[in-house]
């Protein structure tokens, strides 16, 4: 595996655990920033911006370490494989990295359905 696909896995699972910092630590308290997640429940008011940055954030950092472990140990498996192989099993990696902080976004939803109504108050 050439050294830039290898250091190029980890550049998602590192922007993740960043913004997820990020969003319990800043974003959190910047109702509706320029950066941020922007669901229609989470812009309801700024409770629900809150509570989405805060569990969206943890999750992201936690997937962010999760899937930097993941792809180091996939670098190290397959250090070995040919340039024809690599680009196949750099995008599947990716896209599975991609994919899994899109379904990420789900319990931050159903957090926010299960703490507040449609307009927005706390249950």
């Amino acid at each position: 595996m050439t050294l830039y696909y290898a250091g190029m896995i980890f550049v998602i699972p590192l922007v993740a655990s960043y913004l997820g910092r990020s969003f319990v630590r800043t974003y959190a308290n910047r109702y509706k920033s320029i950066l941020g997640y922007r669901s229609p429940m989470a812009k309801k008011n700024p409770d629900t911006w809150r509570v989405a940055h805060y569990v969206l954030g943890r999750t992201w950092m936690l997937l962010g370490v999760i899937l930097g472990l993941l792809s180091g140990l996939t670098v190290f498996l397959y250090r070995q494989v040919g340039p024809e192989d690599i680009e196949g099993l750099f995008v599947t990696i990716v896209a599975l990295q991609i994919i899994s902080l899109l379904v990420a976004m789900i319990p931050t939803e159903m957090k926010l359905r299960q703490l507040f109504d449609k307009t927005g108050k706390r249950r």
